[in-house]
């Protein structure tokens, strides 16, 4: 069946793009993806309490017009693709214009002319376009759509940095609108101005072209003076522009206030000057000091603009800090005989927006402000939030939370029950690590703290026993006996202590009370009410043997028993032995067992030291469910009255659940303990022993949900992370970090460090400091290194250093570096590191220098590594067990690539002929940004584990690299084998994903489209390779996740592909003209035609309204 893939959003793209008021008090807020109406904005949390319309495409632009005629609103809004949606107060859209000008990520400003109906709007950085309407009788607006490309009315020299309109008159005396612009070179501190007006222009709403001319008042004008060596930030804003209808046009700089006088309404004179084009005035800086202090904390991008006709006008700017820079053009009189205003001039003060202290101190990074009326404004606050600003009263109207997050990394991190791990920054500075999974929610109250060591515990009826490892037995805190150090204990279901030493193991008979069944240290097993023994055979009492035991009354006749001795699984029906089973091919030693009986389903649950969980149907002694849950020696505990299974390690637990027909369902439990045992109190309840001895009651429910869990951390941001296979408990992060003072570095810099995360304890982690030992270094890639077991792939035999090779792998991870001083080829940029898994502590085991630059490195095989960058080149990271020391050597020659490679991939070749006893060979593919994909052949010999890498002919290559062949820019390419689909993704030209496909080996087929937001990171949406072998997936999913995708705007989205194609095709059908428009936007289709036959689906559509 041909695949269809479907592009899902786990997180919209996140930013405020504009708001505005329609009518008091409704505030209507526009994002990428949605619109937000606030009802009364002048109540606390009105962003929460908002309705949502979801919008088609992304959003970069919006404004409002209000027909004064009808009294309707109407909302224009601009997407990323070019499109300039129509939208009326219902949300409900009436027309549409698309421009194929694809945006670019600048500012968009927005320009009505209502006596031309014409809206203005700068598609390009440096030329603005006109767009005209036409109200019908029943006062709805729509486009006059002009032809099938739009063309710009008026090119500037320079970008548009802010553009305004204002009525005006002409020379005689007519109204006309006016077009002030403001623009600036980039990275530069140079600015110009000019305002625009129509030549021919008349106050008739006649269709007539009229072309566009400058009012020959342009100018150039810097903010800064040479004395100030400040490198040009387009983000710095010192400039702003402010307009008033029948005056003229005010800019205002740290040097210098212009006034520009192009109105005809009167003339104006300044401290007994006549203006008759401009004035320049004082800026708004007094001293050096105050410049330096704007460049740190520049201007907001609105002006707050009062007039009065009588007094004059005062202009209110806003700074990042939360102060207001106070303009003041007092008028002293206007003669109306001669037609003068005459002004004083510009008077600069300086206030906080309140005298709150409280306030003045959360406003000290305003990142975003919105005027919504002449006096109301929104205020975004980093950290804190948004704020409805009063500027008349000089207070808090009301407030709500909001911060804007960008996720740089995402990744599928753990085994078969993984857990969506996504690293990025919220508010530009604070790093987060947010972990997503599916589990079951618990409340947690302590019961006990243990004196001494906790080794075994049991709930009977409403006490709780537990014994120490000093031999003292306690219920409920109280000491109630004191044994031998070591003495065998076991505490019945009915309260009952049993002590026997010649018992090594004993254990409740499920389902009865005070029953219990054992092995002795004469080799038999016993039942506590039958006399029947059963002698085991070649019996050993040693620590070296391993004895499981587990024992369920079925009826008041039958009971089922099985024992485990190392391998060997005895089952018995009452004390007849009735099978003998081994799985000893496809599970590890065993560490617990459990048994599921309901009806005619019996099934043995076991788990083994790799954490591997296995069930086995025993009536045909089969294994019908697999699943790896992770690396530590797992338990069980059953929860009574149900079909549900406690299963845990130290360091996770997880709840197992019989569903139907042979499937379980598993669902990570919430708690941040380390767990040493837990045992069952009711279908609701269990006891929990941590590892420090604290005893819990945990309650949980049943039904599992979607689990977030952030950590924050102050003035880092992560850019890739790694769970290595020995533990799920730590998360290593490499990330740029604010420097310290002890560093001996600019404390505003960031520099490349590693952090490890401890996400069993909140707000738990440190940083690796890699810059003291490695100065001027940056960490371009972290990877683990399992172990790969050899036998899987029948290439050499396992050895007895297997397991402690495997232990010392599964804690390792390499990293590489780049230098910035001429040192790098006598320093290590190549670094092995191990963990404690226990405790999270790293030591450096042992690094090399390549000399040349690294920025990816690939687990290839068994421990054999590729790193790219300057030159390709396969090393071999080995471990001696004599020695406990790790070595790097390179097992092939170095191949110069150029370039700069951002990943790299490989696959097995498909070789037509019979594969060799000797050679292997596989294929390798990286994204090189300047290069393009490069295809080499990697051929390893199988006995000595030598690389030889060689360029692949054209003739011989991939079918991808065929496709890509001339296209330079391909940013990521990652691959995805599932068992019926092989599936490459790769980014190119910033934001287009192309999705390359084979079916069961069959020729490849391709679909490409496009996101709104340049692509940050592409990775697998896959569980990741571990060093154990791979489990063999029971069902197969209906939709299976195949890449993640972050963008430059905040978006996180996952690639799916789905086999049930009657529920797509359903989709399609009911949304058709909506899933067109999709295509459009995301460049799947060309034209608005009617096509639906795409194997794709945008599921964002269904939120959209019809």
């Amino acid at each position: 069946m041909e695949p269809n893939f479907v592009l899902s959003e786990k997180k919209s793209a996140s930013g405020i793009i504009t708001s505005f008021i329609t009518t008091y008090p409704k505030l209507i807020v526009i994002e990428p993806n949605q619109v937000r109406i606030c009802d009364d904005c002048t109540q606390d949390n009105f962003l929460k309490r908002a309705r949502i319309i979801m919008t088609t495409g992304t959003t970069i632009g919006a404004t409002y017009l209000h027909e004064h005629t009808s009294g309707k609103y109407f909302l224009f809004l601009l997407k990323a693709s070019g499109a300039l949606e129509l939208m009326n107060e219902d949300f409900e859209r009436l027309d549409i214009i698309e421009t194929d000008i694809l945006q670019d990520e600048g500012p968009k400003f927005f320009s009505f002319d209502p006596l031309k109906e014409s809206l203005y709007i700068n598609l390009k950085k440096d030329k603005l376009f006109e767009f005209r309407y036409k109200a019908k009788k029943n006062g709805v607006i729509s486009f006059i759509h002009i032809g099938a490309h739009q063309t710009a009315i008026y090119c500037f020299p320079d970008e548009i940095v802010d553009l305004k309109s204002f009525a005006d008159l002409d020379e005689e005396q007519r109204e006309c609108s006016v077009l002030a612009v403001l623009m600036r070179k980039k990275r530069s501190w140079k600015f110009s101005f000019q305002t625009l007006f129509r030549k021919g222009y008349t106050h008739s709403r006649s269709k007539k072209s009229s072309s566009w001319m400058s009012s020959h008042n342009y100018f150039e004008f810097s903010p800064l003076s040479e004395e100030f060596d400040y490198e040009p930030n387009d983000d710095i804003n010192l400039v702003s522009l402010s307009v008033l209808k029948d005056i003229g046009c005010f800019i205002f700089t740290p040097l210098q206030s212009y006034f520009i006088t192009n109105s005809n309404f009167a003339d104006h004179q300044i401290n007994d000057i006549l203006v008759t084009d401009k004035y320049i005035g004082r800026g708004i800086c007094a001293s050096s000091d105050e410049v330096r202090a704007l460049l740190e904390s520049p201007l907001l991008n609105d002006t707050i603009t009062n007039f009065n006709e009588s007094t004059g006008i005062i202009f209110e700017l806003i700074k990042c800090d939360g102060s207001i820079i106070q303009v003041s053009f007092s008028q002293r009189y206007f003669d109306t005989d001669t037609g003068v205003i005459y002004w004083n001039d510009f008077e600069v003060t300086t206030k906080p927006m309140l005298s709150d202290a409280a306030f003045c101190q959360n406003t000290k990074s305003i990142s975003k402000l919105f005027l919504l009326e002449v006096s109301l404004c929104m205020l975004y606050i980093t950290h804190d939030g948004l704020l409805i600003w009063d500027t008349n009263r000089s207070m808090i109207i009301s407030k709500d939370s909001y911060k804007t997050s960008l996720d740089i990394y995402t990744k599928i991190l753990g085994y078969d029950i993984p857990k969506t791990v996504s690293c990025g920054i919220i508010d530009s500075d604070i790093g987060f690590l947010e972990t997503q999974f599916n589990g079951v929610k618990t409340r947690s109250n302590i019961l006990f703290q243990v004196t001494g060591d906790l080794t075994n515990i049991w709930h009977r009826g409403d006490d709780l026993f537990w014994s120490t490892s000093d031999g003292t037995l306690f219920k409920n805190d109280q000491i109630i006996e004191q044994f031998e150090v070591d003495a065998s204990i076991f505490v019945l279901a009915n309260g009952e202590i049993i002590k026997n030493d010649a018992f090594i193991l004993s254990i409740d008979i499920i389902n009865s009370t005070g029953r219990y069944c054992y092995i002795t240290s004469k080799g038999c097993l016993r039942w506590s009410d039958k006399e029947q023994v059963f002698h085991i055979p070649n019996f050993k009492h040693s620590s070296l043997v391993n004895y499981l035991l587990y024992s369920i009354q079925l009826t008041k006749e039958l009971d089922l028993t099985v024992m485990i001795i190392d391998h060997e699984i005895n089952v018995f029906e009452n004390t007849k032995q009735t099978k003998k089973l081994n799985f000893s091919d496809s599970m590890s030693t065993l560490t617990d067992l459990a048994l599921y009986c309901k009806n005619d389903t019996k099934h043995l649950l076991l788990v083994d030291i790799d954490g591997l969980l296995s069930v086995i149907e025993l009536g045909h002694d089969k294994m019908v469910f697999k699943s790896r849950l992770g690396s530590k020696i797992m338990h069980f505990t059953q929860i009574p009255d149900s079909s549900s299974f406690i299963v845990y390690s130290d360091e996770d637990a997880f709840l197992l659940t019989y569903k139907f027909a042979g499937r379980y369902r598993l669902s990570y439990f919430d708690m941040p303990f380390l767990i040493k045992r837990t045992v069952a109190k009711d279908n609701k309840n269990f006891n929990l022993c941590t590892k420090d001895n604290k005893i819990y009651n945990i309650s949980f429910e049943n039904e599992p949900v979607i689990i977030k869990k952030i950590d924050y951390t102050d003035k880092m941001t992560i850019n890739k992370l790694i769970m290595l296979p020995c533990s799920n408990r730590f998360i290593i992060a490499s990330c740029f970090r604010s420097t310290t003072n002890h560093m001996e570095v600019d404390s505003n810099e960031y520099i490349s460090d590693l952090y490890i995360f401890d996400i069993k304890t909140p707000l738990s982690g440190w940083y690796l400091n890699i810059p003291e030992k490695y100065r001027d270094a940056t960490v371009t890639d972290i990877m683990p290194i399992p172990f790969v077991n050899p036998e899987a792939k029948g290439e050499t035999s396992v050895g007895e250093t297997f397991y402690a090779k495997r232990a010392a792998f599964d804690r390792c991870f390499m990293v590489s570096l780049d230098y910035h001083s001429s040192d790098e080829e006598q320093s290590p940029n190549l670094l092995l590191y191990t963990i404690d898994e226990d405790t999270g502590k790293v030591d450096y085991q042992t690094g090399i220098s390549t000399s040349y630059s690294i920025t990816k490195m690939h687990n290839y095989y068994n421990q054999t590594i590729l790193v790219a960058g300057g030159f390709l080149q396969a090393l071999k990271v080995d471990y001696s067990v004599k020695e406990n020391a790790f070595t790097i050597d390179p097992v092939s020659s170095s191949f110069e690539l150029r370039g700069y490679v951002t990943n790299l991939i490989t696959f097995p070749y498909e070789c037509p002929e019979p594969e060799s006893t000797i050679m292997k060979e596989d294929r390798i593919l990286l994204s090189n940004i300047l290069k393009g994909i490069q295809e080499f052949k990697l051929f390893r010999t199988l006995k000595t584990g030598r690389i030889r890498i060689e360029p692949t002919l054209f003739s011989e290559s991939h079918p991808l690299t065929k496709e890509f062949s001339g296209v330079k820019l391909i940013l990521d390419i990652e691959r995805v084998q599932l068992p019926n689909i092989t599936c490459f993704a790769v980014c190119m030209n910033g934001s287009k994903i192309l999705l390359y496909y084979s079916i069961h080996n069959a020729e490849y087929r391709s679909i490409e489209f496009g996101l709104d937001s340049p692509v940050i990171s592409l990775t697998p949406a896959t569980t990741p390779s571990s060093s154990l072998p791979p489990v063999a997936i029971t069902d197969a999913e209906p939709i299976q996740p195949l890449f993640f995708v972050n963008t430059q705007n905040g978006g996180l989205y996952v690639i799916r592909t789905i086999q049930d194609e009657r529920q797509l095709e359903d989709a399609k059908f009911h949304l058709n003209s909506k899933m067109i428009e999709q295509y459009k936007y995301l460049g799947i289709i060309t034209e608005m035609e009617d096509n639906l036959d795409v194997p794709f689906f945008d599921e964002r559509i269904l939120k959209v309204t019809p």
